[in-house]
């Protein structure tokens, strides 16, 4: 199933205080937007020695990577979108019934 997706930068925020580090940090925040998922954000930091003018496209590449991360655990024990399907013809959703217990 393909469900459109949006990512937006909300802030990018120069010379902020990163927890366990001495230097500043930028920090990038994402949001992503997708039909039926409540707004989700997530904020990566981007070390100020990296030019000024890339810090977006810097912050994209680690949150590609951690997107991919994500992907491969949320993957683990997940059903197969055949089996999904296999389940819900055997459910009555209006009724509730052969609704597993």
């Amino acid at each position: 199933m393909h469900v459109p997706t949006t990512i937006r930068t909300a802030a990018l925020l120069r010379d902020q205080y990163r927890p366990g580090f001495v230097e500043p940090f930028d920090m990038v925040i994402f949001t992503i937007e997708q039909d039926g998922i409540d707004g989700l954000g997530i904020t990566v930091w981007v070390h100020t020695a990296y030019p000024p003018d890339r810090t977006e496209a810097i912050g994209r590449s680690f949150l590609v990577g951690r997107l991919t991360e994500m992907t491969v655990t949320a993957a683990q024990n997940a059903m197969t979108a055949a089996e999904v399907d296999d389940l819900w013809q055997t459910l009555d959703p209006a009724t509730r019934k052969g609704r597993p217990t």
